[in-house]
Parts: C-alpha cells; sequence; structure tokens
C-alpha cells in the first residue's frame, strides 16, 4: 500500500497501520506528480494528514480513477477527524469531489469554510500542531478497517473534544458524471418528468 503522511499525526497514523505490512510512505511535502505516479504500482493508497489538503486529494483521486485504485483518509480538520470513505473506482458510491460538495451543502459557514480552504492553499504550514496517540491510534484502526475493503461509501466523522461519533454513507451526487455516468438514452429533463410530474398530477388531481 502507498501511505500519504502530513504532520506529525500523519506520520503516526502511518506507523501504526505500516506496522507487519508492506507499505510506501510518502510526504505531502514531496512532489505531487511524483506521489500521484507511485499510485498505479501499488493496490490501495491511503492518506493520514493533520489538516485538509484539497488539491493534494483531488489529484490522488484522478489518479486513483485513472489506474482504478481504491483510496481512503484520515484528515483532522478543526476540532473534527474524519476518517474515510473508501473511494473505490467504479463502485458507484461516490468520489472526493461528491464528497466536497455534500460537505459544503451542509455546511452553514461557507463563507468561512472557503477563508480556510484558501488560507491553507496558501500556507502549507498552517494548521494546528500536535496531536494525541489515541487519536492516531482511532484514525490508524479505521484506516486499517477501511483496508480490508469494509466501508466503501461510509465515513466517521470524530468530535475530539466530546468523543461523539457520527458515522454515515456518501451520497454520490446525482449529476457526477463518473459515478453515476448517464446512460446513451439520458435525458437531462428525465429526472424532472420522472419524479416530480407524477408528484404534481397527485397534488393538482
Amino acid at each position: 500500500m502507498l501511505i500519504i503522511t502530513g504532520g506529525s499525526f500523519g506520520a503516526d497514523v502511518a506507523r501504526r497501520i505500516a506496522r507487519g505490512r508492506e507499505a510506501t510512505l510518502r510526504h505531502v511535502d514531496e512532489p505531487a506528480e511524483e506521489t500521484y505516479a507511485l499510485v498505479a504500482r501499488h493496490e490501495l493508497v491511503l492518506l493520514a494528514v493533520w489538516r485538509p489538503y484539497i488539491e493534494l486529494a483531488r489529484g490522488i483521486d484522478e489518479a486513483c480513477f485513472a489506474h482504478g485504485r481504491p483510496w481512503a483518509a484520515a484528515e483532522v480538520s478543526g476540532t473534527t477527524l474524519t476518517c474515510g470513505p473508501l473511494f473505490a473506482p467504479g463502485s458507484g458510491k461516490g468520489c472526493y469531489n461528491c464528497l466536497l460538495a455534500r460537505a459544503d451543502a451542509r455546511q452553514r459557514s461557507g463563507d468561512r469554510t472557503r477563508a480556510l480552504r484558501q488560507a491553507y492553499a496558501a500556507d502549507p504550514a498552517l494548521g494546528p500542531g500536535g496531536h494525541s496517540g489515541p487519536m492516531a491510534a482511532i484514525a490508524a484502526a479505521a484506516l486499517a478497517e477501511t483496508a480490508a475493503g469494509e466501508a466503501t461509501g461510509r465515513f466517521r466523522k470524530i468530535d475530539l473534544l466530546t468523543g461523539s461519533v457520527l458515522e454515515t454513507e456518501l451520497i454520490p451526487r446525482h449529476d457526477c458524471a463518473r459515478c453515476r455516468p448517464p446512460s446513451a438514452d439520458y435525458v437531462p429533463t428525465s429526472r424532472f418528468i420522472d419524479t416530480m410530474v407524477p408528484q404534481l398530477e397527485r397534488i393538482l388531481a
């Protein structure tokens, strides 16, 4: 497997996962194109990072899709640790862009999120320093479960302050060309016609 890490948190997670396994380690600061080129040589790609690396994750997602390799991430963002989901090309259970779109749709603080992303993109060193051992252990266990192929499309969000855990499932965007490619006879208005028209007829009857 290929494990890409960022920060002391990522290094600790990678150390725990790689124990007893054959793994290639890369750091987020190493050239991204070289990292993407390694994807084809590994059956599984994992990303463990102390803060969001959105453009890197998008690149990993593209490379994994191109080579048919599953991948997953453990990411700390603010006080939340997100583990998973396993993105499996061809599964139809969502890609990284679907995850971002769903997260943005749920966010009430859109301006704050955009500001944070811009700040992270401008400063590679920006982010919370340090981590706890249990926090890395949780992430490593979740990614190990993912590595076993048991969590396609499912992920956990852990509040690091309260310890609460939300386990949920990624729903692909209906307009995602990768996860839900249109059929040859696809009609853009069919979703409205098939779903809304019968409901309107029932209401107006």
